[in-house]
């Protein structure tokens, strides 16, 4: 007997389907992407930076599929299949290595070290993905806008920088909850 309910391996399945189908974006298809972040001296005063991205329309094609895992709300949520997991293995080894990879999560996205600090606000990585993504990418929250566009202005390379970051450790943490997923699904 299984130690899921239908209901459980609906969801685990669901998240494989979907994290399956990221690993097969453009974006993501030779590996995790990378991201540049330059500075150069133009004088004694002043610097020039260029920022270099992957290509604008695979990120935002890939945001369609990767938000399903950051979004509080969906079945194929990151956090919530760690949950599940962690409620239902009872193997010492693969629960550890299912903290492990929560933890990881959770600090890539508050991770301090990679902290902005802006008019005296923190932008973590985690606040830099609820920006991008619903300030500019899908639900163009004014508020968000302005903060990101207009508050935040002189900071926006650096925003979108760590914001890739966040999106790229997303996708990565997914392909290793992935790897515990298949592990235990026909436990």
């Amino acid at each position: 007997m299984s130690i899921f309910s239908n209901e459980d391996k609906k969801k685990l399945e669901s998240f494989l389907l979907l994290v399956d189908k990221i690993r097969q974006l453009r974006l993501f298809k030779n590996g995790l992407p990378g991201a540049k972040m330059s500075y150069r001296m133009t004088s004694e005063d002043t610097y020039g930076q260029k920022l270099e991205l992957p290509d604008e329309a695979l990120l935002r094609s890939a945001l369609l599929d990767l938000r399903k895992i950051y979004a509080q709300g969906e079945i194929t949520n990151f956090g919530s299949i760690r949950n599940l997991l962690h409620r239902k293995v009872s193997n010492p080894t693969i629960k550890e290595n299912i903290d492990k990879i929560g933890k990881a999560y959770n600090n890539s996205l508050n991770d301090s070290s990679f902290t902005i600090i802006v008019n005296g606000d923190k932008v973590t990585p985690m606040r830099a993905l609820d920006l991008w993504l619903n300030g500019h990418y899908f639900h163009q929250n004014q508020r968000k806008k302005d903060k990101l566009f207009k508050e935040y202005a002189n900071f926006e390379d650096e925003i979108k920088f760590q914001f890739f970051y966040a999106v790229r450790n997303l996708a990565m943490f997914a392909f290793h909850l992935s790897q515990i997923v298949n592990q235990v699904i026909r436990l």
